[in-house]
């Protein structure tokens, strides 16, 4: 599909989304918020993804849960001549695509409580961690630094975005072992032989995942501090020069998952290209694992 063709299709899909949720869901909507490379106008066009925010009053209700789902499948079901759509919950559920097409449009909701928003954990006997909402600080600060609200209240501009090395190291550890249990469930959860493509594609959410862990455990709380690191999720090459600098040891599979990033159609055809990056991602979200363990104790 010509790439001018597909943003204004995207543009119509979240149009639609918002305008529903609105209409079906404003009385228990705090807030709607696109974040990610679609606000920043960075989406990829190989594998677009649309990331969504949903702030929910804390008196919501199940019914509001099901409406929401009633509205993603049919708002699926209604663009399968123009791409698949995934409902990404990633890292806690993996969904199939709705639809069959080679193109697939990423739709990552994630729905959140505002009574939820001072959340800590504790992920040592000993270190607490900020958790807004249950999600990782670090996390929550790239969200808040692409934002744009649609409908409502600015929930994320009300955070406090100071971070420092020991909360990305913690907010590693903590992350981490989801992306593992994710992994290492995935061969067991599809024929891959056959559904190769669903592989390669939950490698990839993972392996990206992991290389921006890495990144950040590596900074130093200056870099933190001016925010400049955000470049390195958005510029490939710049991304690579500094996984070769700081990790050698995973240059190359650093490399596999970027390229099967911007190739994905190709990638997802091919089954031995489809396990290559699968072990790529295990393979670093292994290695950066430990090398936060590391890093946790020289903070200390």
């Amino acid at each position: 599909m010509d790439q001018k063709i597909l943003k204004n299709t995207i543009d119509k899909l979240v149009n639609q989304f918002v305008s529903r949720l609105e209409k079906t869901l404003h009385s228990s909507l705090e807030s709607i918020t696109l974040t990610g490379t679609y606000v920043t106008g960075d989406i990829s066009y190989e594998r677009p993804n649309v990331n969504v925010l949903l702030f929910f009053r804390p008196e919501v209700t199940a019914d509001s849960y099901i409406t929401l789902g009633k509205i993603l499948f049919e708002l699926g079901e209604s663009y399968t001549k123009e791409f698949s759509l995934r409902i990404d919950l990633w890292p806690h559920r993996f969904s199939y695509p709705i639809g069959g097409k080679g193109l697939e449009l990423s739709l990552f909701v994630q729905p959140l409580n505002v009574s939820n928003k001072d959340l800590t954990e504790w992920i040592t006997p000993d270190q607490e961690l900020r958790t807004p909402f249950g999600i990782s600080l670090p996390v929550i600060i790239g969200f808040k630094a692409m934002r744009k609200v649609v409908f409502g209240k600015d929930i994320l501009g009300g955070i406090d975005a100071d971070l420092n090395l020991r909360d990305i190291i913690l907010s590693t550890l903590r992350e981490l072992p989801l992306f593992r249990i994710q992994l290492i469930k995935a061969p067991l959860t599809y024929d891959v032989e056959k559904r190769f493509d669903l592989l390669a594609t939950e490698s990839i959410e993972a392996g990206k995942a992991c290389l921006y862990f890495a990144v950040e455990i590596g900074l130093s709380n200056e870099q933190i501090k001016t925010g400049q690191y955000i470049e390195f999720f958005r510029d490939k090459q710049k991304l690579l020069r500094y996984i070769r600098e700081q990790y050698p040891i995973i240059a190359q599979e650093a490399k596999t998952i970027l390229d099967a990033r911007d190739n994905f159609l190709a990638v997802k055809k091919n089954k031995q290209k489809s396990f290559e990056v699968y072990k790529a991602a295990y393979t670093i979200l292994n290695q950066t694992f430990f090398t936060a363990l590391k890093k946790l104790e020289e903070v200390d």
